[in-house]
């Protein structure tokens, strides 16, 4: 494992399962949105929300069961179906992380904090897919940034460390602890 992998291991240690269940409990407790006024655009709209719904829990079903294969087909349909969608989006990015695909990993994640600027999870799996593609400035300041905006939190933490360590940066990692 690369030093660099070190953060994409943090990553995928905090994305639980645990989450998995819970955003499928979320999806479906939440009522369908209202969108087009049209019965016919309506209904069609509706069917294409619904499908989402039910590929996104196929895709994290088959996560909880390490249905690997499985789940990556269902998450890129779902990525498909909704490019807003960023759970699906950085667990697809976690995937190919976990895989040692850090260029696939990348637009996955960067959709991921575009559909959802305020996700500090989603802004995690892009400093790791940053840092995994070598880009380490941009991953630092993404970590930082998280680590400003959102309540401090022992993963944001455990991140920064890991990935100041990785870049041999012992005195930056230090640093942030004092």
């Amino acid at each position: 494992m690369k030093n660099t992998s070190l953060l994409a291991a943090l990553v995928l240690i905090s994305a639980s399962c645990g989450s998995a269940s819970q955003i499928i409990k979320q999806d479906f407790a939440a009522a369908p949105p209202a969108r087009a006024s049209s019965p016919a655009s309506s209904s069609a709209e509706a069917w294409d929300d619904t499908r989402a719904r039910i590929v996104r829990t196929f895709a994290f079903r088959a996560l909880e069961r390490n249905l690997v294969e499985e789940a990556r087909g269902y998450l890129r349909e779902a990525c498909e179906m909704d490019p807003g969608d960023a759970e699906c989006h950085a667990a697809l990015a976690r995937l190919f992380l976990a895989e040692g695909d850090a260029r696939a990993a990348l637009p996955y994640a960067t959709q991921a904090v575009k559909a959802n600027p305020t996700n500090a999870e989603a802004k995690l799996v892009l400093a790791a897919a940053l840092s995994e593609n070598k880009r380490e400035q941009e991953a630092t300041t993404h970590l930082e940034n998280v680590w400003s905006t959102a309540q401090p939190h022992v993963e944001v933490a455990r991140a920064l460390l890991t990935h100041h360590a990785s870049l041999g940066g012992t005195a930056a990692a230090r640093s942030f602890v004092n």
